[in-house]
């Protein structure tokens, strides 16, 4: 008897770790990648029955904010949930096109690269479609004036020149840049520019300044391939005064054990062991997932609370928050919350952001009130776009404003540090004209 009864503990202790490593994985799902596992999972055992719910569509389309202070350019948004050929694609099926350059616009818009650029010469695709030249240049040009704009050029100097053409303006000496100097100009040497175009300094100043406006490539602000598009799981809406939090899971399936299976259970051959295992499994499944949801929902409404700030004014507002407050507030290990934050994204009223960058560190000021590196990098991505950029600012003296203007120690190594991790470059190179 006791030989059975340490048998039976130790299948119990199994079954345990079985159903725990199986609830750690799902909390690291995101809502699409916990989708594809439960579909697998139904696959896999003929018990699990799903049915597919109508989604709440109470969200507006995901905006990914790139950028970190509110009031950003469109640039910074990936705005769709779809690759964004597909997107072109629609837009291309409305054209009123034979039926061999419909084939011919969706051969181009599949070919795209991540730029949005056709790197595939037009004279081949003549010869591949056997169709004359001119043909397919036609072709080519609609697709450039699909949205977005210029999608379909051959490379960066194409793309600038298309730009620099839709502004109805005399650019000649833009366009010489953009086509023939493209080396000179991201060199920075204007007065070598001048001399080869034999124009004086000013007006390719002028160009210059005009040039830098203008978009670097089709795709850009865009997420590059369909795994950039994502849905949220968590949403965050104010209503009448109060946020509100939706954890997005009608994305997932429905989950049903199918009963018609329940009358082997009692029998006493392998049919029933595989009838009881894979109930067991169906039962783990749907209590792990339930578990997962409930951890989500409890951490949401520790952020919304502890960063009540980040959701009204934005990144300037955010505060120092590490896994170890939120996993004390909820009852759990910060292991749980660091599992739960990984590859989610919460939308709100500020724009759509993974759930990791609510994790910031903290940094001294002289108030005595802690401050958030998330903050500081806010502050300082908004002091070098309002510099005069033919005087960028330092880092040592973005330190310096730090310390005097807002009571924040920062070393320069660490102003440095962000500056990087935001993609900024350096003083030197930010000097737009000399």
């Amino acid at each position: 008897m006791m030989e059975l009864s340490l048998s039976q503990r130790q299948t119990t202790n199994l079954a345990m770790t079985t159903e725990l490593r199986q609830a750690i994985s799902l909390l690291q799902f995101s809502s699409m990648e916990l989708t594809a596992y439960i579909q697998e999972q139904a696959l896999e055992n003929p018990l699990i029955e799903l049915k597919e719910r109508t989604p709440e569509v109470d969200h507006e389309p995901v905006y990914q904010q790139r950028s970190y202070h509110s009031g950003a350019s469109p640039l910074d948004f990936a705005t769709r949930e779809k690759d964004i050929r597909e997107d072109i694609w629609e837009q291309a099926s409305l054209l009123d096109l034979p039926d061999v350059e419909r084939l011919l616009m969706q051969y181009l818009i599949w070919n795209l690269d991540d730029n949005g650029y056709l790197p595939i010469p037009a004279s081949e695709i003549a010869d591949e479609f056997g169709l004359p030249a001119d043909q397919v240049a036609g072709v080519i040009d609609t697709l450039q004036y699909l949205d977005p704009i210029g999608v379909g050029t051959g490379n960066l100097s194409d793309y600038l020149t298309f730009q620099l053409r839709q502004l109805h303006e005399d650019n000649v000496l833009a366009e010489q840049i953009v086509t023939n100097h493209l080396e000179l100009l991201a060199e920075k040497k204007w007065r070598l520019l001048a001399e080869k175009l034999n124009a004086p300094l000013s007006e390719v100043h002028q160009a210059v300044e005009l040039i830098q406006q203008l978009r670097p490539k089709p795709f850009a602000g865009i997420a590059k391939s369909p795994a950039e598009y994502m849905h949220p799981d968590i949403t965050v809406k104010k209503h009448q005064g109060e946020y509100k939090i939706v954890l997005h899971d009608s994305y997932l399936p429905s989950i049903h054990v199918n009963t018609n299976y329940r009358t082997l259970i009692n029998k006493n051959d392998q049919t029933a062991k595989y009838v009881k295992d894979n109930y067991q499994k169906a039962l783990w499944l749907i209590n792990s997932i339930e578990q997962r949801q409930a951890t989500m929902m409890k951490i949401a409404k520790v952020l919304v609370e502890k960063q009540a700030g980040f959701f009204e004014e934005g990144f300037t507002a955010i505060r120092p928050l590490t896994l170890k407050e939120v996993a004390e507030a909820i009852g759990v290990h910060e292991s749980t919350v660091s599992r739960a934050k990984a590859n989610k994204v919460i939308q709100t009223p500020q724009g759509c952001f993974e759930l990791s960058i609510f994790f910031t560190s903290k940094l001294s000021s002289e108030s005595g009130n802690d401050t958030s590196s998330a903050r500081v990098k806010a502050l300082l991505k908004s002091l070098i776009e309002t510099e005069d950029k033919r005087k960028p600012i330092s880092d040592q003296k973005i330190s310096d404003h730090f310390k005097t203007k807002e009571g924040i120690t920062v070393s320069r190594r660490t102003v440095a540090k962000y500056r990087e991790e935001l993609h900024i470059p350096a003083s030197s190179k930010r000097k737009r004209l000399s």
